[in-house]
């Protein structure tokens, strides 16, 4: 996931683009932060089929980005490995 550039001074995220120097505090931060999670994310829900789940999953009337469970009632993020789970 990550691209040493620059001659070793920085470094790039080959999932968001984001480039950075190459210090161990700046990337811990990164790591650890909403950016690169929600990046993942997003690159993991790409071509995954929610609807293959339907009628018990089905898109969440009020909030658009998220799932809902017509059995337990309870609301998900668009992520397959937590749909996954909730239905095993």
């Amino acid at each position: 996931e990550w691209i040493v550039t620059d001659g070793g001074k920085k470094v790039r995220c080959t999932v968001t683009g984001h480039e950075m120097p190459a210090d161990l505090l700046v990337l811990k931060r990164y790591w650890s932060g909403k950016a690169l999670k929600r990046a993942r994310l997003e690159k993991r829900s790409i071509g995954y089929d929610f609807d293959k789940h339907r009628p018990l999953i089905v898109p969440h009337q009020k909030v658009t980005n998220m799932l809902f469970c017509t059995l337990t009632k309870k609301t998900l993020h668009r992520d397959p490995v937590e749909v996954e789970n909730h239905l095993n």
